[in-house]
């Protein structure tokens, strides 16, 4: 397996939630607003970070969120009157990871069969099932290929992901494409369909959930990252520095009004650039 230039990945996100020495109270799924949440969406986005206040710094620089710190070391993020997610002060939880991470938890109906079919099929259960105050049943899997994603088993009233306006996609970089989608076509009830010849898309019903791409970066371990959706992308780059964060930026990405950006602690997010939903 590949190395990666992010940390974060190599200590595991395990070693923060699932092996903490603290109890994390984290926002029931069903007080969320939205949709019902089907099995194999994303519910939810977690930042694990040792570096909480410059990636608060960073956050609300860039995209004018707001953190409410509701039970140490648990930070609700917002969007105005919007949920984006959690902040987790990983140094508040028995572990010292050196960079952070964005978590997605992803929704099943029935955790314990999913990591019976992960180990199964090759993947990891990092993080064996735990239970989340206020949330319910989790697990941490990683897949055959190094990425790592949270499971929960969801409750009858679960929502989907909030903030649909800020999170509009995840992205899987991975050095195998066909066998990564086929293993999440296994493992989720979504559809993995060639779009060219180095992108998968994994559609759940008829909407597109997620891509998988081939990893550009040398020596690099594979990953997910989520996509937050931008309506003007020049003006967010020109505060990237100031705010103690990177960029990166290709002729590729650019086209497609794309952007990379590793925060203060080193997690990685993607910018879209597209008109915002009203």
């Amino acid at each position: 397996m590949n190395s990666h230039p992010f940390p974060f990945l190599l200590l595991g996100a395990a070693l923060v939630l699932g092996g903490c020495t603290t109890t994390v109270r984290v926002p029931s799924l069903a007080v969320q607003s939205g949709p019902p949440a089907q099995s194999g969406q994303v519910v939810w986005h977690d930042l694990i970070t040792p570096k909480p206040e410059a990636s608060m710094e960073f956050y609300r620089g860039l995209f004018g969120w707001s953190f409410e710190q509701i039970a140490s070391p648990y930070a609700v993020i917002r969007d105005g009157d919007d949920v984006v997610g959690g902040l987790i002060d990983a140094r508040k939880t028995g572990k010292r990871p050196d960079s952070g991470l964005w978590l997605m938890s992803v929704g099943v109906q029935n955790l314990e069969e999913l990591l019976v079919e992960v180990e199964a099929s090759g993947g990891t259960v990092i993080r064996g099932t735990y239970s989340l105050p206020d949330r319910g049943m989790t697990a941490i899997i990683e897949d055959p290929q190094g990425a790592i994603l949270q499971v929960v088993e969801l409750a009858e009233n679960a929502a989907a992901s909030p903030a649909p306006n800020v999170w509009i996609w995840h992205e899987l970089l991975t050095d195998d494409l066909e066998a990564s989608a086929n293993w999440y076509a296994k493992q989720f009830p979504v559809q993995a369909n060639a779009i060219s010849d180095d992108r998968f898309q994994l559609l759940l019903g008829e909407k597109g959930s997620a891509t998988i791409s081939r990893n550009p970066f040398i020596d690099t371990r594979n990953t997910w990252i989520p996509v937050i959706r931008v309506s003007e992308m020049q003006p967010l780059l020109d505060k990237v520095a100031a705010l103690k964060g990177r960029a990166l930026v290709t002729d590729s990405m650019k086209d497609k009004g794309l952007a990379l950006l590793l925060d203060p602690a080193g997690a990685p997010i993607l910018l879209q650039e597209l008109e915002v939903q009203p």
